[in-house]
């Protein structure tokens, strides 16, 4: 192939070309998003931060959250993890608060990747460690004050870590409180409870995750003056709100996901029915490929969870796991050279896509090519790993990802 001879021949060039493309792009769009997240006073400016920090103060000052805000969709639960962070302070130490959070967590995002890319020399690990920071989806992640890269982290580093031969008691605690607190936004975290409750199915992990979320819980409802009745109105009125908000969220820079499929097709009054069918099938997939190796498990759930319900821009974080299963995939040796190669251009594909602006899907007519081509290639994706874990299946002894 000829492009993968011009690759081939020109491997150090196009590395260090990467390197600087990419490490300009990373400190323009996230000293840019900063300043959004801090400073900035447009409507924009930590926008989800502003609507959390809301909906928080309205439910543990006992008002009625959901006819007050109607963006609210978070669980309780969230409130009552969240209010001892941001909760008690002003907005405007709360948009601090969250900047310091971002810190850690790039640094976790760059480990995370370059510690799993299976990256060797110095120009790979810089590639490694900066295709995440480059991506779009952080930079509007940090300047909306958006937690699904704080979730995400914690999530798979959870699941790292319960794939350890040996789980002491005191990391399975540890285990138990990072998987917590990245429900925190279930939307992106509640696919990969199934890789919890099927592949590493640690009974005091799951037993201690789900004590404490219905102790939170309990915990949140207690902040109020409530009853049986109001209980149950709190919960179907939070699920009406997440049902409307989808609806409108999807008409709103909401894109690429079941959601805006059915509101194409008119039926978007199924979109909670639709994704909690959805996911359950997507359990049973788990269940018959159990044994499949993790990373793939791990991209295949990513790309699922980024489709099964309604996400905006900053939810493509969630391609991030996807995107180092590909660079695994092209470093193990092992492998054959056509495998290496497909998942070499499209770990290419992938990454230019996740780069472009996000302004680009509000710009006729470039907001076609934006999210059908964003659909196309996380179908590709999607694809191309189950077709590798079916083929592992029929193999006693291929493996991809395992090493």
């Amino acid at each position: 192939m000829l492009l993968m001879n011009f690759i081939e021949r020109n491997k150090l060039t196009l590395l260090k070309l990467s390197i600087a493309i990419l490490a300009l792009l990373a400190f323009l769009k996230i000293s840019d998003e900063f300043f959004r997240l801090i400073l900035s006073d447009s409507g924009n400016a930590a926008i989800d931060l502003k609507v959390l920090k809301r909906g928080i103060n309205l439910w543990f000052s006992n008002r009625p959250i959901v006819a007050e805000l109607h963006s609210a969709v978070y669980p309780p639960t969230s409130y009552a993890m969240l209010w001892p962070f941001i909760g008690w302070i002003d907005f405007s130490t709360a948009r601090v608060v969250m900047a310091i959070s971002f810190i850690p967590s790039l640094m976790l995002t760059a480990y995370l990747f370059l510690k799993n890319s299976l990256a060797k020399n110095t120009e790979e690990l810089f590639v490694a460690a900066l295709i995440p920071l480059s991506m779009n989806a952080v930079g509007v992640t940090i300047g909306n004050g958006q937690f699904g890269l704080h979730v995400l982290l914690l999530f798979v580093f959870a699941i790292l870590l319960l794939k350890q031969k040996e789980v002491s008691f005191a990391k399975e605690i540890l285990i138990s409180i990072m998987i917590l607190i990245s429900l925190i936004k279930p939307s992106v975290t509640a696919p990969f409870l199934w890789i919890l409750f099927i592949v590493y199915p640690n009974r005091r992990v799951i037993i201690l995750t789900i004590f404490s979320y219905t102790l939170l819980t309990l915990a949140a409802f207690y902040f109020r003056e409530t009853n049986l009745q109001k209980v149950v109105s709190v919960v179907s009125d939070t699920l009406n709100n997440i049902r409307w908000g989808t609806i409108v969220g999807t008409s709103h820079e909401g894109y690429a996901n079941l959601h805006s499929l059915l509101a194409y097709l008119g039926l978007e009054r199924l979109n909670l029915i639709a994704s909690g069918i959805f996911f359950i099938i997507f359990g049973f997939w788990v269940y018959l490929n159990k044994k499949a190796d993790i990373w793939l498990l791990l991209a295949v759930t990513a790309i699922f969870s980024r489709l099964w319900m309604y996400h905006r821009v900053y939810d493509d974080i969630l391609l991030i796991v996807p995107m180092i299963t590909l660079f695994r995939l092209v470093k193990l040796e092992h492998l054959n050279i056509g495998i290496k190669q497909i998942s070499l251009i499209l770990l290419i594909i992938t990454t230019v896509s996740m780069i472009a602006p996000a302004r680009l899907q509000l710009l006729a007519p470039w907001s076609y090519f934006f999210v059908w081509g964003h659909i196309i290639v996380w179908l590709v994706l999607l694809f191309w790993f189950l077709f590798l874990i079916r083929r592992t299946s029929h193999s006693t002894n291929t493996t991809y990802c395992n090493h």
